[in-house]
């Protein structure tokens, strides 16, 4: 499901920008450099198979036996609560994290700062970051809240599919997520917007949106 969702709906959000479309961009006046793309395309294929084998054995030594029977699913109820604990437990821990490679000077240079590289982002950069950052910034956040639960496997995939689906989209550069530009405006400015919904940013006084969405 990953590969469908990075390299699928990734790929899609990506065709826009590999063809120069200035509609719906956020950015208007950047325009990919695919010469770059492809220099950062080996980290991005090691942190893609860095990501899926890490997150194939936190699951698999974290979660119940009941969560890989697949005679019984969960019912609405269980996935509701579920997926609220999913997407807090996202929201806060990547925040903070996130925060903090911003935050402490020697962990922006030595790693987050690759992540940054693109000030006008792709939905391929998605995942252009130092491997720590792969682990503690981006897997991390994503796989306590099935741990917390210990949610059904099949239910996982499923959260795991939406939110590298919604990662592509907020790298994308273009209006194609539900997040107002609110990730690509961090990407140009930096020291704004350092959550993923924007309920931590809003409480931090972080919460930036960029001119267009805010007329």
């Amino acid at each position: 499901m990953g590969i469908a969702a990075y390299w699928g709906l990734g790929s899609l959000f990506a065709l826009p920008a590999f063809l120069h479309c200035t509609r719906w961009k956020i950015q208007v006046k950047r325009n990919l450099d695919t010469q770059m793309f492809f220099s950062c395309l080996p980290l991005i294929l090691f942190n893609f198979v860095l990501g899926g084998v890490f997150g194939t054995l936190v699951l698999c030594a974290g979660l119940p036996d009941s969560s890989f029977e697949w005679r019984s699913l969960p019912d609405v109820a269980t996935l509701a609560r579920d997926a609220m604990v999913w997407l807090a437990a996202n929201e806060v821990i990547f925040f903070y994290s996130h925060r903090w490679l911003h935050s402490n000077k020697r962990m922006y240079q030595a790693v987050h700062k690759i992540h940054h590289t693109w000030t006008a982002p792709t939905s391929y950069s998605a995942i252009y970051c130092h491997p720590i950052e792969q682990i503690l910034g981006n897997s991390v956040p994503l796989l306590v809240g099935p741990l917390l639960c210990g949610s059904h496997i099949f239910t996982t995939a499923v959260w795991l599919f939406t939110y590298m689906a919604h990662s592509c989209g907020t790298h994308s550069g273009f209006w194609f997520c539900d997040d107002h530009g609110m990730h690509d405006e961090h990407h140009a400015k930096f020291n704004v917007n350092f959550g993923v919904h924007g309920v931590m940013d809003h409480m931090y006084g972080t919460l930036k949106l960029p001119a267009q969405s805010e007329e």
